[in-house]
């Protein structure tokens, strides 16, 4: 069992049906927050939402597009939502939703973001890279839990994914 499956089964038992994503698209912030800054303006809208979905969720999915999109305002806020809900909902999962991966050195900054910045107890990592830059997730990581993508069934994927090629 891992710090996530522990969580998880925890906020199961208490009715959490769902992972409740924490998207902070700057285009459906309300204005009134804006006028606070871009890290005040994300973080409330965040903590809002969290507060808003505590009790019906399994988990809390931040999806890191939308923090990143708003420069290190939108990193400093993450990382602030992030010791919001360890602090203030502690038994619910943190999913951190990267979708990231690279080669073997760079895959283990992606997971040391992730887990020992943040604290995240789980997160997305792209698989298509193969099982060795799946490994720095896993070795250093063995309590954490990585969901991999390796299909997605947006209505374009089958370009790629299923993509024949020839020699």
């Amino acid at each position: 069992m891992t710090l996530f499956d522990d969580k998880w089964e925890s906020r199961w038992e208490k009715g959490g049906r769902f992972c409740g994503g924490l998207d902070p698209d700057w285009e459906r912030i309300p204005e009134q927050n804006k006028e606070r800054g871009t890290r005040r303006a994300i973080s409330s809208f965040c903590r809002e939402t969290a507060e808003s979905i505590s009790e019906y969720v399994a988990a809390f999915k931040p999806n890191l597009g939308f923090f990143l999109a708003q420069g290190s305002e939108g990193v400093a806020a993450l990382e602030a939502l992030c010791r919001h809900i360890k602090h203030y909902f502690p038994d619910t999962p943190i999913i951190l939703d990267a979708k990231s991966n690279d080669i073997g050195p760079s895959a283990a900054q992606y997971a040391r973001f992730a887990f020992d910045v943040l604290g995240a107890d789980a997160m997305t990592a792209n698989g298509y890279l193969g099982d060795d830059s799946l490994e720095p997730f896993f070795k250093k990581y063995p309590d954490r839990t990585i969901f991999v993508l390796c299909r997605t069934s947006n209505p374009g994927a089958g370009k790629y994914q299923g993509l024949q090629t020839f020699r």
